[in-house]
């Protein structure tokens, strides 16, 4: 089941693809981009999840965050996945909080070599 934005916008499949795609970019462009951080992957899970590797600093893990965004839009009324993708770069991804934990998933499966070292932060 999609969900709905108040604007009627979609969260499906092309509007992750554009979340994902949005937040890469971040990682080129930002002047926010602190040395050694760095885009690994990114993928989308149909039809409205977001998977994003980075690492935070040169030689760290790398770390992984799964987007609802179903769930993560109506937690920061994000109109469009350009926003959202903005709010993540900001409130997430500049910030890991921590060194993330193993998961025993198969999220990042196809998008690193060792998908069983991502460390996953919540």
């Amino acid at each position: 089941m999609m969900a709905v934005m108040s604007t009627t916008q979609t969260i499906d499949e092309p509007f992750a693809n554009e979340f994902v795609a949005t937040v890469r970019a971040r990682f080129r462009d930002s002047e926010l981009l602190r040395d050694g951080m760095d885009w690994v992957s990114g993928c989308v899970q149909p039809p409205d999840v977001a998977i994003i590797l980075y690492r935070d600093r040169l030689g760290g893990p790398v770390l992984g965050r799964r987007y609802l965004l179903s769930e993560y839009s109506a937690l920061f009324g994000g109109e469009t996945a350009q926003w959202l993708a903005t709010e993540a770069w900001v409130s997430d991804i500049t910030d890991p909080s921590g060194d993330g934990v193993r998961k025993d998933v198969d999220w990042a499966d196809g998008l690193v070599r060792q998908p069983e070292e991502v460390r996953w932060l919540d």
